[in-house]
């Protein structure tokens, strides 16, 4: 169900070129979460492209193994899975998870380069390369990609679950919820996904019109919250409506088209989590 509602296929959508451009000539208004879910998609597309024609040149030059065909095959499988994600996935939808093959294809390549044409003859430079490589990698995910705020942040949410629930005590916010069900995890309440990626068949087309909003609200569910993809700096209690809306425009998962017929209201800012619990209401002033 995620997988399929996640993509846009066989309508290909403009999101990822307009956060590769982004990523190009704005990179200063680029966040880190944004830049490293291109890397992972574009990069193992580089070495695949190269790949390909070397292997066919081993097998012409008749240096090939039991390896050449298999990685041709896999780089090939590559490249495909690049095109198709590029196309038809937002970026923001990508994980880790969706390039196992990918990154390993990357690091195996370099290894059978490395083999075919530089053979090793002394062990101590082997030695040498493979000690210097695995220092850059960790390195890399011990200083740049390890964050602990991301799981602390679910921590956090857990520990202020009664805090939340006392001040709702009574009349629990149903919640249109942009993200993976910890907030209505924590404290039980209603939810609806905003994502669109955990919802019922008939909600299903209107995640993907960008129109769930809409939905949610006529089912009664008029709180959005998210914990992971929507800061809650600069919002106070007395934000205005206007103020709400950009802010809410600026990510990833809702656009002017979504938000414009609404009015927004701050009405909670939990003391022990980032987290905003914003209601909705239908514009007579904007409805079109």
């Amino acid at each position: 169900m995620s997988g399929t509602a996640k993509s846009s296929f066989p309508q290909s959508g403009i999101a990822n070129l307009f956060y590769l451009d982004r990523i190009i000539h704005q990179i200063s208004a680029t966040r880190f979460n944004e830049l490293w879910r291109m890397v992972q998609m574009l990069l193992p597309a580089v070495p695949a492209v190269l790949a390909v024609p070397w292997l066919a040149a081993l097998r012409w030059r008749e240096r090939h193994d039991a390896l050449t065909w298999p990685l041709a095959l896999c780089s090939v499988f590559v490249l495909v899975l690049t095109a198709y994600n590029f196309l038809f996935v937002n970026v923001w939808h990508q994980g880790q998870w969706y390039y196992p093959v990918s990154i390993v294809q990357m690091t195996v390549l370099a290894l059978y380069f490395w083999e075919k044409e530089r053979p090793v003859t002394d062990g101590r430079r082997s030695a040498l390369v493979a000690g210097a490589s695995t220092a850059i990698v960790l390195l890399f995910f011990g200083l740049v990609f390890h964050d602990l705020r991301y799981n602390l942040q679910y921590s956090r949410m857990y520990s202020a679950r009664d805090e939340i629930k006392e001040h709702f005590s009574g009349s629990p916010p149903r919640m249109i919820e942009y993200d993976d069900g910890i907030i209505s995890f924590a404290t039980g309440f209603a939810a609806m996904s905003g994502l669109g990626f955990a919802v019922d068949r008939e909600a299903v087309p209107w995640a993907q019109s960008g129109r769930i909003l809409w939905l949610a609200y006529e089912r009664g569910f008029d709180h959005i919250v998210s914990l992971n993809y929507f800061g809650t700096k600069g919002l106070t209690l007395e934000s205005s409506s206007d103020e709400i809306r950009e802010k809410l425009n600026s990510t990833f998962f809702l656009s002017p088209d979504a938000t414009d017929p609404f009015q927004f209201e701050v009405v909670y800012l939990p003391s022990r989590v980032k987290l905003a619990f914003i209601r909705i209401r239908p514009d007579p002033s904007r409805l079109h």
